[in-house]
Parts: C-alpha cells; sequence; structure tokens
C-alpha cells in the first residue's frame, strides 16, 4: 500500500508577502507573546519564549527574510516550526503579520524557481488567479551556524 502524500500547506503573511510551509512543519500556531529578550548576534532572534514548558527562539521573520522588524497588532501571531538538523528536531517560534489559510496545491500548480534567483529555503511558488505564494521548506530557513547560536542563546 502506497503511503498517501499530504500537499496541505498552512499560509501566513510577513507584510504583503503571503509565504507557505508544509503542514507537518507546523507545531502550534500562539497568539502573539512578548519575549524574554536577550541580546544576540543574530539581529532577527529577539529572544525566547515558553512553548509548552520548552523554552525556544523567538524569530522575526520579516528581518530574517531580508524586511523591517514587524510591528505588532491584533492580527500578529507566532508559528511554531519543528525544524530538522540532522538527526534532531527543534522547535521555533516565528513572529507572522497574519495566518491566512490551508490550502491544498497539486504538483503541477508548483513553480520551480532558479536556484540563482532565492534564497535557499525557497521550496517552490504557488500563483492563481487570487494568489502568488512562496512555499518554504523550515529545515532550510537556518544554516548550521545559525541553528548553533540559537542554541546557545537559548540555553544561557
Amino acid at each position: 500500500m502506497e503511503e498517501e502524500q499530504i500537499n496541505s500547506y498552512l499560509t501566513f503573511k510577513i507584510g504583503e508577502e503571503l509565504y507557505g510551509v508544509h503542514v507537518e512543519q507546523v507545531s502550534e500556531i500562539l497568539e502573539y507573546k512578548d519575549p524574554e529578550t536577550r541580546t544576540s548576534n543574530l539581529p532577527y532572534l529577539l529572544g525566547l519564549v515558553d512553548h509548552r514548558g520548552n523554552i525556544i527562539p523567538l524569530i522575526d521573520t520579516s528581518i530574517k527574510f531580508g524586511g523591517q522588524a514587524i510591528k505588532t497588532d491584533d492580527k500578529v501571531c507566532l508559528l511554531v516550526l519543528n525544524i530538522k538538523n540532522g538527526e534532531e528536531t527543534f522547535e521555533v517560534a516565528l513572529i507572522v503579520n497574519e495566518i491566512s489559510d490551508v490550502l491544498t496545491i497539486e504538483e503541477e500548480e508548483k513553480s520551480h524557481i532558479e536556484t540563482n534567483y532565492k534564497p535557499g529555503y525557497v521550496q517552490f511558488a504557488v500563483k492563481r488567479e487570487d494568489l502568488f505564494m512562496l512555499v518554504i521548506d523550515a529545515n532550510k530557513v537556518f544554516g548550521d551556524t545559525e541553528i548553533v547560536e540559537m542554541k546557545k542563546f537559548s540555553s544561557k
């Protein structure tokens, strides 16, 4: 029996841009809460938040993706993602402007972008008449040195 492929993606906004991430990489969506702030070498690493008894790093996704800091309002929330690094899995919380929807994306809708024109974490783009979205691979958003820094930051 073949394992059924899940084609569902959670969509979210950073500024006016629409992004998606595979639902299997999503742990939870939380209301925004102020982090416990600490200084870091990573400009997008804002602090730490408690998630079910675990202290996890809080990332300003807009800064990480090259934009301006996200201003908090009533739509801003935290998207907790499971990140795999080798054999290890850990969680990070991303600040996003808004959670949009869960979409099913069929293989023929995926537009793969030339590697030279995108950061390594963008898997593909989707264009429908009413939307344009970049789908990210949460496992590729952070490099190994960033992950080491976040782990050190979280354990201080």
